[in-house]
């Protein structure tokens, strides 16, 4: 049987995705023509591997953030439908129009783990974290284990990862299905929170004049887009923190470049039309961390990447770290960031101690405080500050998460901040059927009440 032909703008639709998959990795032969991109690991060629084997968390950790930006948007919108199976299941078959698509972006993404984009260099990391046993921190170490148990046993899908920090020392600290504590895991989304971390940095060292400054003054380059609609020029840092920014983003299927765009990560956002006025209306977009990203490039003259290295990590004692760029350098603010699970654990302290760590000023309180203000309303009951998810007084059934404050990523990674309680928890995984853990459900559940007396 002849396979139907395409027409012209489905074969240009083609090109473009494959061009994306290439670009993602910062390595297509048109940006780098000296790197060999052969040395991307082979295509896997059976069946959707389940949730335990390790080669499918290896494979998931090569693909870092075009997992999420390609792989989810472009390659399951043409499925014919969903797959999925249930916790401990045999894996189901990848649909077959899915699979070219899908081995290309992680043999791709692949490539550019094995040629530039290592952990940072070893050395001894002088901020590791101090350890007490739960009962000394005020926490139940049966329940705790209890939780250990159910986490291993899938209860909660394909949790990597588990730590509880409270009072400044780390009192639980498992790993699970091939993982361990030096590994690096995928944040996904909660690359976001990072990112805000970061654009607080460039505001408390005067680079970006606070959260109220145009958008439009750091990219100069783009004038045109501006011009094009002036409405654009009234974005400002804090809109795109918010994610109010008002331009218009499917986060399901975004944007590719169009031709002679070179992959302009920045341009291809900018030019997305306003559909809201700015400030008026929450809509997620990964592209408005790309335009952060691109803020923080210019006036650093670095990429975001650097910025952390050298701004976050290196007081936080983050040693081993991968972030893959976009095309031109560009670091993927939205996400992408991989990090020990202890690592991320150490962001949250960081918060939790208003921008402290270890006694050392890294952010200004200030900065701590309008991040984890939660000005956005999102409907729910919950509310959104700069990139972090906020449990505002009232927004749980548990008083006792009021003030709450917490990183999400696509698979189930997150990062919990319980002020009113002395916590952080870290959570990891590999879910990507979707959400196994609801988190408030979790907290209120599993985590409080292994806090003794609720204190």
């Amino acid at each position: 049987m002849v396979a139907p032909r395409k027409t012209s703008s489905e074969s240009r639709r083609s090109e473009a995705e494959t061009a994306c998959a290439d670009r993602l990795t910062g390595l297509s032969s048109a940006d780098d023509p000296g790197e060999d991109a052969s040395a991307a690991a082979p295509r896997s060629r059976g069946p959707w591997h389940a949730w335990e084997r390790p080669a499918t968390l290896a494979t998931y950790r090569a693909c870092g953030g075009g997992l999420k930006v390609l792989l989810l948007s472009q390659v399951a919108a043409r499925a014919p439908r969903p797959w999925s199976r249930a916790p401990g299941g045999p894996g189901s078959a990848m649909p077959a129009a899915v699979r070219p698509a899908v081995g290309a972006a992680c043999a791709g993404l692949a490539a550019a783990c094995l040629l530039g984009c290592a952990p940072g260099p070893g050395r001894a990391v002088p901020a590791e974290w101090p350890a007490a046993p739960a009962a000394a921190q005020g926490l139940d170490a049966d329940r705790l284990a209890s939780l250990v148990g159910r986490l291993d046993r899938g209860d909660y899908g394909a949790v990597t990862s588990f730590l509880v920090a409270r009072r400044g020392a780390l009192v639980m600290e498992r790993y699970f299905r091939g993982v361990g504590p030096d590994s690096l895991q995928q944040l996904a989304s909660v690359t976001k929170s990072v990112t805000s971390a970061l654009v607080g940095l460039a505001v408390d060292a005067g680079l970006v004049e606070g959260p109220a400054a145009p958008l439009a003054s750091f990219l100069p380059q783009y004038d045109d887009v501006f011009a094009a609609d002036p409405r654009k020029r009234s974005i400002t840092i804090e809109h795109l923190l918010t994610m109010t920014s008002g331009l218009a983003w499917d986060e399901s299927r975004p944007p590719l470049p169009d031709a002679g765009e070179q992959a302009d990560w920045l341009r291809v956002v900018l030019r997305q039309p306003l559909v809201d006025s700015p400030g008026t209306r929450f809509r997620y977009s990964s592209g408005n961390a790309l335009l952060l990203s691109g803020v923080l490039e210019r006036v650093y003259g670095v990429s975001a990447l650097q910025v952390a290295v050298r701004g976050l990590f290196a007081p936080l004692g983050v040693a081993s770290y991968r972030w893959l760029p976009l095309s031109r350098g560009l670091t993927p603010g939205g996400s992408g960031l991989e990090l020990r699970p202890r690592d991320l654990a150490k962001l949250g302290q960081l918060y939790l101690d208003r921008g402290l760590f270890r006694g050392r000023r890294v952010l200004s309180e200030e900065w701590v405080r309008l991040s984890t203000a939660g000005s956005v309303e999102l409907g729910d009951g919950s509310r959104y500050g700069y990139m972090w998810r906020v449990v505002p007084p009232g927004g749980s059934p548990a008083p006792a998460l009021d003030g709450a404050f917490f990183a999400v990523g696509f698979g189930d990674q997150y990062l919990f901040v319980l002020p009113g309680l002395e916590l952080v928890v870290v959570v990891t995984a590999f879910n990507l059927d979707g959400h196994a853990i609801r988190p408030l459900d979790f907290l209120t559940r599993e985590i409080l009440p292994a806090v003794r007396g609720g204190s």
